[in-house]
């Protein structure tokens, strides 16, 4: 379970800098699920960039399930925008002389700029990144090697994987109908 404590305890080991964040990360451990794990995180502001929208200046992080951005205003305004995993195509950094810019592409935003962002838990996400998506693809491959059982264990096990975030809905689809021979 998250608890405050142990979520600053996190973010000094990996040298997260809390400039104007504090209350978003003193009430960070709210929006956690408690079987969540996350890998980084930075503060910045976030830009859709096709949406010509901007949020307020706050936390975003990567998790095992989600890419999340996290703002509270002085107001109490709260805007809590998160993208599973599995809608996610890319995540890259723009390394800048004192802060960078994350770039995450992901279904119905296209792209979604944090900046600034600290360059080094910028890019501690884009590589956390990169280490989830080679993780979900060597599943996915001894999955396809696997030798067949039953059709409906098989899709069971295709389907807690969709649910994880480690393949999308159109690859658990495609399998499905492979197993079922349609």
């Amino acid at each position: 379970m998250w608890t405050k404590e142990k979520i600053k305890e996190f973010a000094n080991k990996i040298g997260y800098h809390c400039q104007f964040t504090s209350g978003e990360l003193n009430t960070l451990h709210t929006i956690l699920f408690d079987d969540e794990d996350f890998f980084g995180m930075t503060e910045g502001m976030m830009k859709k960039i096709h949406h010509n929208k901007h949020s307020g200046y706050g936390i975003a992080l990567l998790t095992d399930k989600r890419f999340l951005f996290y703002y509270k205003s002085l107001l109490g305004k709260i805007i809590k925008e998160e993208f599973p995993l599995n809608t996610i195509s890319s995540i890259s950094f723009q390394r800048g002389s004192m802060f960078g810019a994350l770039h995450v592409y992901a279904a119905n935003v296209d792209e979604i700029i944090i900046e600034p962002s600290d360059n080094n838990n910028a890019a501690r996400i884009a590589k956390a990144w990169l280490f989830l998506q080679t993780e979900r693809n060597i599943i996915a491959a001894d999955l396809a090697n696997e030798p067949a059982s039953d059709a409906a264990a098989e899709i069971e096990k295709w389907h807690a994987l969709k649910e994880k975030g480690i393949i999308t809905e159109e690859e658990f689809n495609l399998k499905k109908r492979q197993l079922l021979n349609l």
